[in-house]
């Protein structure tokens, strides 16, 4: 009887019910919501597909370069380890073969770390998983009540400015400031 529900409630079959909610809302004859709190649901929205595609993206440049990073360390390893006969190619050229595959690597390596591909899938991960739910709260109160008032849609939009505007860049100017390498002036010494 456990399996029931599990069996019967897909992701996608759930999924769809709650885009109902989400269409509900931003229908254009819907007179229960003001154009403010549509537009600020589809802001919502399309900043979290807009992120999404973005994390995805970062997800799989993070995982391509870590797993050939390893294929590649572990190539000249075993490039290095082989004692064929002389005759073989890869005999007579482990040692070149292997000085570009390990240079390959270290590129690599440094790459990824000069990106930091690793802090910014992470940070976009949580973006993302604050961002959405930011819609679900914004969108149980549309739905609980009809119209939203304006204070309660300000705050939902300072929320959403806050979780964007997460100050990244920001910090790492004024990391790069500190250690000599690009000075920027702060936002209150500029006024």
């Amino acid at each position: 009887m456990a399996n029931e529900s599990t069996n019967y409630q897909t992701q996608k079959y759930e999924d769809k019910k709650l885009v109902h909610f989400y269409d509900k809302i931003l229908e254009k004859d819907n007179l229960e919501y003001d154009a403010q709190s549509k537009f600020l649901f589809q802001l919502i929205c399309t900043k979290i597909a807009q992120l999404n595609h973005k994390t995805d993206q970062a997800k799989t440049l993070r995982n391509v370069m870590t797993i050939g990073i390893m294929l590649l360390s572990g190539t000249a390893t075993i490039i290095l380890g082989l004692k064929l006969a002389p005759e073989y190619w890869i005999s007579k050229n482990s040692s070149n073969t292997a000085l570009v595959l390990t240079s390959t690597t270290t590129f690599l390596s440094g790459l990824l770390s000069f990106w930091d591909i690793q802090t910014y899938w992470l940070r976009s991960k949580v973006m993302l998983n604050n961002l959405k739910e930011l819609r679900y709260e914004l969108a149980f109160a549309l739905l609980s009540k009809s119209p939203t008032d304006t204070l309660e849609l300000k705050q939902f939009l300072n929320r959403l400015v806050g979780i964007i505007g997460d100050e990244y860049w920001e910090k790492l100017m004024q990391k790069q400031g500190k250690e000599g390498h690009l000075a920027t002036p702060n936002s209150s010494q500029m006024f």
